[in-house]
């Protein structure tokens, strides 16, 4: 559970997430976390196998799920107002959301509530996730693993404020 900040229990199983990926993917989970900044957990009556597909479709934009899991899926999805392009075949319902992953990792960049780290750049304040940044930098991952502090402040002096922006817009983006 590499820099998780939210655990939602189902069934007794816990799926580690991070409520910046979520809260940009999914619109109304962003109030729901925002009154608790802290590490939290939340227990779920959804199934876990239920709960599974929707973080999966929440992290990578597609999920596979099986017709037995179909229509308590899609009241989860109609629930949280998901757009979603479902498309079923035989006994599996191929599901996609049809927001574009990179667009919303890319506005994480202007959603710092739930920033864990603190870029300081020339003087100039830009917060940042470790659980992106680390996914898409082994410089970085190797940083974040060895520091002791929970939340950091890293001053970067080595490069210019605008370079840096740019570098954190392809760390959420691709771009």
């Amino acid at each position: 559970p590499l820099y998780s900040d939210l655990s939602i229990q189902c069934e007794g199983k816990l799926f580690y997430c991070h409520k910046c990926i979520l809260s940009a993917r999914i619109n109304r989970f962003y109030p729901i976390f925002l009154p608790s900044l802290t590490c939290s957990v939340i227990q779920s009556t959804t199934s876990s196998v239920v709960m599974h597909h929707l973080l999966q479709l929440s992290y990578t934009g597609t999920t596979l799920i099986e017709y037995q899991y179909w229509n308590e899926f899609k009241e989860l999805i109609e629930r949280y107002q998901i757009g979603i392009e479902p498309v079923k075949v035989d006994t599996i319902t191929s599901v996609q959301m049809l927001c574009d992953l990179k667009t919303d990792l890319g506005q994480l960049q202007t959603r710092y509530n739930f920033s864990d780290i603190t870029f300081v750049v020339h003087g100039n304040k830009i917060p940042g996730f470790k659980s992106v940044i680390s996914v898409r930098s082994d410089y970085w991952k190797a940083r974040f693993r060895f520091s002791e502090q929970e939340e950091e402040l890293i001053v970067q002096e080595d490069i210019s404020y605008q370079g840096f922006q740019t570098l954190l817009q392809y760390f959420y983006s691709d771009e």
